[in-house]
């Protein structure tokens, strides 16, 4: 609901490359998906026990460079960078830490799903996951049981992706994960789901994720590779090297367009841009 207030009062048409040069993303679009998830949201708790709703603090910034080990003891000694913190009910939580997760391979679209889940799914398992679930099942019983939650990830994305949706310009992933909702929603509920997307809706929104997963899949690739880091963060003393090599891969991606109003396009849609 104070995502739909601030939209009403703030949001503005704007251009988003990736769907259009000519017609703009509209705060009505965003209001209007915003309403099917509030028709869905009642579906999205988990049937299980009281322990998953649970409230607990989440700090949801937990990478390596956030905390600080003392060489000689290693014994964490500071946790950095509070300032995301909420408290959550555990199924909320039931997802990889970064720290985890940034060493798992990861496709374009999860949320550090753990890869070795209830449903015995292993993609992307570099055995640390694994253990770290292992740890969870011995050590926290609360948690293992919100990991337990059948199709928690499912539940849980829509919510994740509202706040801020349209700030960050990224109302494509939560329309994604509203339509994989749906597509999936007999694993959920056994009512008849309240909500449908229009055919051309459907239509944008595969041209849209089709521009998304090509460059996706060059950013992975870079990654990979050692080139440029997923998310266009470097170290200080490899910036100018990453800047430059952006700069090469910029090149080679808008002279793959077959015409001027291609390379514009792939020129505007690139992930890296200079500020």
């Amino acid at each position: 609901m104070n995502e739909i207030r601030w939209t009403k009062s703030f949001a503005q048409p704007r251009i988003n490359y990736q769907r259009s040069l000519d017609s703009p993303d509209t705060p009505g679009e965003y209001l209007k998906l915003l309403t099917k998830y509030l028709q869905l949201a009642e579906y999205l708790k988990p049937a299980s026990s009281d322990d998953v709703y649970r409230k607990t603090l989440w700090h949801g910034d937990l990478h390596l460079d956030n905390v600080f080990v003392d060489a000689q003891t290693m014994k964490i000694t500071h946790i950095i960078d509070w300032q995301s913190t909420t408290i959550m009910a555990l199924f909320r939580q039931s997802f990889l830490p970064q720290m985890i997760s940034s060493t798992t391979p990861q496709s374009q679209n999860t949320s550090s799903e753990l890869p070795q889940d209830v449903n015995g799914s292993k993609e992307g398992d570099t055995g640390l996951a694994s253990r770290y679930q292992e740890f969870s099942r011995l050590k926290n019983p609360l948690k293992w049981a919100a990991y337990r939650v059948p199709r928690i990830r499912l539940r849980t994305n829509p919510t994740e992706l509202i706040s801020g949706a349209w700030a960050r310009r990224d109302m494509f992933s939560l329309r994604h994960a509203i339509i994989t909702l749906i597509a999936l929603w007999s694993e959920i509920s056994q009512d008849v789901c309240p909500i449908q997307f229009e055919d051309d809706e459907l239509e944008s929104h595969d041209t849209e994720w089709e521009l998304i997963e090509a460059l996706g899949t060059i950013m992975h690739q870079l990654n990979d590779e050692g080139l440029l880091p997923l998310g266009g963060m470097a170290p200080r003393e490899h910036y100018e090297k990453a800047r430059a090599l952006n700069e090469q891969f910029k090149q080679t991606f808008v002279d793959l367009g077959e015409n001027e109003f291609q390379k514009d396009l792939y020129s505007k849609v690139w992930p890296y841009q200079d500020d």
